[in-house]
């Protein structure tokens, strides 16, 4: 963290580089990435993913044929639901886009062991959620907006970090749960250096070339 000032400390002030990272007064890196779900329809394939594998479950559990039914009903039937589930996913996510509009803000936060990410609830914008984690005092108050969806991951089960620049996204490579993270591009070296050094396998590598 070269260049930070010293008054980034627990009850001091945060710190925004000119790259939009925050340096945050608890000691963590947080980042504001605002994603739009037509371009990159993160949340539809969320969606699509957990509706599909309700319908295989619930097809398999409790669909109920007649005894003289060919495999091929069974599957007709199977795929039958799994449509429908596809149709609700589709119906849901376009409820949301009404509702929260086309962008959506995803904060990322991180440390020496852990990264996480968080989505905003309801309509927003980066510069708005950037400020508020901003003036946000860590573990003195909360911050001025709602997060939902953590989802975070060790870094000590990270192998490698594959970053995409044309993308704005880095993939944790052996990552458990959290596995693509979005960035912009002149937050990407930023991230991309501490993550190299926070990862043991990665800085182990480092150390040894």
């Amino acid at each position: 963290m070269s260049n930070v000032p010293g008054y980034v400390r627990p009850g001091g002030k945060s710190y925004v580089s000119d790259e939009g990272i925050i340096y945050c007064t608890d000691g963590k890196l947080r980042w504001v990435y605002e994603l739009d779900q037509r371009k990159c329809p993160t949340v539809l394939l969320d969606l699509l993913w957990k509706y599909v594998a309700i319908a295989l479950v619930v097809g398999a559990l409790f669909l109920r044929l007649p005894p003289q039914a060919t495999l091929g009903t069974a599957v007709v039937a199977e795929l039958t639901l799994v449509g429908a589930a596809a149709l609700a996913a589709l119906v849901v996510f376009g409820v949301r886009l009404l509702e929260h509009g086309r962008f959506i803000c995803l904060v990322y936060t991180l440390d020496e062991q852990v990264i996480s990410c968080q989505q905003i609830r309801g309509k927003t914008n980066k510069e708005y959620v950037t400020h508020a984690f901003a003036v946000w005092v860590g573990g003195q108050s909360q911050p001025a907006v709602r997060t939902c969806k953590l989802r975070q991951t060790p870094l000590a089960c990270v192998r490698s970090v594959v970053a995409a620049p044309a993308r704005n996204r880095l993939r944790l490579r052996g990552a458990k749960g959290l596995r693509t993270v979005f960035v912009a591009p002149r937050q990407l070296p930023v991230v991309l250096d501490c993550l190299t050094r926070y990862c043991p396998e990665m800085s182990r590598k480092r150390a040894g070339k």
